[in-house]
């Protein structure tokens, strides 16, 4: 089992030397810390793309009104190629053109909207990008995992990191 500061060194290294404040604060849990990192760990061998993620990331966030995650996001997002019109559209609470995008969009606000349900005609939608049942259930552990998130971020105050700025 890695240590908080295996765990911390490993994130910052994805980051350009620096661990996100985010997961500072995480780490004032060992458990806390890897539980996420676990998480979003064996969720990276998912055949979502990184902009995806960062989409379910982005509506996540403005879901919980979480100002750190939205920031930071955005600018991964931007890094992963997903284009500045859908991050604006997401971040104005419109709907991104792209329309992978826009159903992710979508089914994130539906999964907030029905206490974590969807219905029938949503699993139709889905259908249309070939979304597999494993897929779904990954979509759904990302907005697991970027909530947990937002509720500490939001909870503790956390400040943006420059690297997000």
């Amino acid at each position: 089992m890695k240590s908080t500061s295996e765990i911390l060194k490993e994130i910052a290294e994805g980051f350009g030397g620096t661990a996100p404040n985010a997961f500072r604060v995480l780490s004032r849990s060992d458990a806390a810390v890897r539980a996420f990192h676990a998480m979003m760990s064996e969720l990276s061998s998912t055949t979502l793309t990184d902009i995806d993620r960062e989409v379910i990331a982005i509506a996540v966030a403005m879901e919980n009104d979480c100002q750190y995650c939205t920031t930071a996001h955005e600018k991964i997002a931007k890094r992963c190629g997903a284009s500045e019109a859908d991050i604006d559209a997401i971040i104005s609470n419109n709907r991104p053109l792209e329309a992978r995008s826009h159903m992710l969009v979508n089914l994130v606000n539906k999964l907030y909207q029905k206490s974590g349900r969807i219905d029938q005609l949503d699993l139709a939608d889905l259908a249309i990008f070939d979304i597999s049942e494993p897929e779904l259930l990954e979509i759904i552990m990302y907005v697991s995992a970027y909530q947990a998130l937002s509720f500490v971020t939001n909870n503790w105050g956390t400040p943006i990191d420059p690297q997000f700025r």
